[in-house]
């Protein structure tokens, strides 16, 4: 008797959790869907909201180049990565940026693997969003945003130039899946 009414009850949480996981990484998406209408972001390359200028100019190309990797794992482009990876190295070295900035760089631009390259990018991130706190760009801002399912659900951060949500950690897989948790202006 108590299966009977079990078996309704697990299956209504089941469906409950099922729905609050694909909404996390689908809500809002109607919203989105009108700002892409406005804007055209096809080929999913850098569009900012505004011109992001810093007063350092190294920093400046350093961000470039930080987000011509996050485009390149956003459309899987681990040739692409690979080659901006190589580029930040430089800018990071011209900084006298973190060590640990420059390893994480290296490590990316050391290997042609996507998931290790993905794996490299969160801390890198992490490290660029602070480098980028302490010296904030004199116009325009920088997106923090979030991917709660990166990582076996450990979720993981990236900076942006634009709020649009394209996902460097999943690719096509779930473009989408993120939000933004932070602005740096």
């Amino acid at each position: 008797m108590k299966t009977i009414i079990l078996r309704p009850i697990i299956a209504f949480f089941t469906f409950a959790a099922t729905m609050i996981l694909f909404a996390s990484c689908s809500g809002g998406q109607q919203e989105r869907d009108v700002q892409q209408e406005a804007h055209d972001h096809s080929d999913l390359t850098v569009q900012s909201e505004g011109t992001i200028t810093f007063s350092d100019e190294n920093l400046g190309k350093a961000f470039q180049h930080y987000i011509r990797i996050k485009d390149a794992l956003v459309n899987s482009d681990a040739r692409e990565a690979r080659s901006a990876s190589g580029e930040l190295v430089q800018s990071l070295k011209s900084l006298e940026g973190p060590a640990n900035l420059v390893s994480y760089a290296e490590h990316i631009s050391n290997t042609d693997d996507l998931d290790v390259q993905r794996e490299a990018f969160y801390p890198l991130s992490t490290g660029f969003a602070e480098l980028i706190k302490e010296s904030p760009p004199e116009t325009g801002q920088v997106y923090i945003q979030n991917c709660p399912m990166a990582f076996d659900d450990e979720g993981a951060y990236w900076i942006a130039a634009e709020t649009e949500i394209n996902n460097p950690y999943f690719g096509d897989a779930m473009l989408r899946c993120g939000s933004v948790t932070g602005v740096i202006e």
